[in-house]
């Protein structure tokens, strides 16, 4: 071990540095795609309070981290406060836009000081309320504002299609809400896999309040893998964070072996999403227990083209596993154009706990944006007497398709907005 590496592992708390290797297990990987860190640190990069600059350190090399993926031994990496990215984005961590990724030496364990982590120091934040920004905006806006919190403890711009790969962000308290992991904007193809985000806080089941573990804005063709969200700090303790994962503005985007609990809104979200995908998912809403808000579940916001694959879904007493929303909104992506009117959903062979005593998937379809029960510009017209196929008779019915891997029709509760019309069962069709 080199004497950088030795002070890399000391400064972060590291149990010992992993032996290079080809990105078996938690080993990352080596060669020319990738630079350690280590090269990277510099004698003096930690402060007296264990702290490091990791937005500075990541940022010293432009040459030797182009296009890169940066890998991390096992260690506890802390950041101090949030630092101005942009005129409206704040990040504890920025990972620089010339960086394809990062890849850690293992999640480790809630709570735990093993594999690699990325963190804050607990009440480091000096953006809590009424602090404002250099443009005189509150760093966390009042609730009923609808303005998302802009705090991240890690945060990237991705200029080439990113890699998130191995690790452990996890939040602590700063006396204020605030976000855990975004990646904004970045082209097609983003890969988050293998990593265990905790510990994030938010209050509320609306912005700034629905703060959220990781979201992916924009592009298509991303995957979250064999992510796990608690939002918890530790084992047994009280539940912080609010919405789990999240990919919003996108195309054709999955979550797959995920696992998600302890949130105390929804634990997954697709927003202004079209032909995406969850499969193979825990989606456990009742583990937040007394800290819980809303729903829960799964909220499909202005989404079309869904699948839900095989989702296990624990809901919350007397509330539902699905919500499901839609009106004419429209995304341009790559030339082509995708309207959520009509917003189909299909359900594939569900696993789901008994909400309201009487065994069946609930879900439950809503008209957003104060567009009133059945209002002007809503494209899900009202279903009126259900048929035998569960189709609506006076108009095209938004009402999902349920069903399991053979075919055979599932029959589930559906509420159209305020109006309950199910048990239905709709036979599924296949374009």
């Amino acid at each position: 071990m080199s004497s950088i590496a030795r002070r890399v592992s000391r400064a972060a708390g590291a149990i010992s540095l992993p032996p290079a290797g080809g990105g078996s297990g938690d080993t990352p990987p080596t060669g020319p795609s990738y630079v350690a860190f280590e090269t990277l640190y510099q004698a003096g990069d930690t402060q007296p309070d264990g702290t490091m600059d990791l937005t500075a350190i990541l940022a010293r090399n432009r040459t030797a981290t182009e296009g890169k993926i940066i890998t991390f031994p096992e260690g506890i990496f802390m950041c101090s406060d949030f630092q101005d990215t942009t005129s409206i984005f704040q990040a504890g961590i920025l990972i620089p836009s010339w960086v394809k990724g990062i890849w850690g030496s293992g999640r480790g364990t809630l709570g735990g000081s093993t594999g690699t982590i990325f963190t804050m120091k607990p009440m480091s934040s000096t953006r809590a309320y009424p602090a404002k920004d250099r443009n005189g905006n509150y760093y966390v806006p009042l609730q009923g504002t609808g303005i998302p919190v802009q705090l991240n403890v890690l945060k990237h711009y991705p200029t080439y299609p990113a890699i998130y790969k191995n690790f452990q962000v996890a939040g602590a308290a700063q006396g204020h809400i605030f976000s855990l992991f975004q990646s904004y904007g970045g082209p097609d193809g983003a890969l988050a896999e293998d990593l265990l985000l905790c510990g994030w806080e938010g209050d509320n089941g609306a912005p700034p309040g629905e703060t959220t573990a990781l979201g992916i804005n924009t592009g298509s063709n991303h995957v979250m893998r064999r992510v796990e969200v608690d939002g918890r700090r530790t084992p047994g303790g009280q539940t912080f964070g609010a919405m789990g994962i999240t990919f919003q503005n996108a195309v054709n985007c999955r979550f797959e072996d995920c696992n998600l609990h302890h949130c105390r809104a929804a634990c997954a979200v697709f927003y202004q999403t079209f032909n995406s995908t969850l499969q193979d998912c825990i989606i456990d809403s009742a583990s937040a227990g007394t800290y819980a808000l809303g729903n829960g579940g799964i909220n499909l916001e202005r989404t079309a083209g869904t699948k839900l694959i095989r989702p296990n879904i624990i809901g919350r007493q007397n509330k539902v596993h699905i919500t499901h929303s839609n009106d004419t909104w429209t995304l341009t992506r790559g030339g082509k154009t995708y309207t959520t009117a009509g917003g189909s959903l299909e359900i594939i062979d569900p696993t789901y706990n008994s909400v309201f005593g009487n065994g069946y998937l609930y879900v439950q379809t809503w008209i957003p944006y104060s567009l009133g029960d059945f209002g002007n510009g809503n494209s899900m017209t009202y279903p009126g007497a259900m048929g035998s196929d569960g189709i609506s008779a006076d108009g095209p019915s938004c009402a999902p398709y349920v069903h399991s891997s053979d075919g055979s029709a599932i029959t589930y509760l559906w509420a159209f907005d305020k109006h309950y019309l199910g048990p239905i069962t709709r036979v599924p069709v296949y374009q």
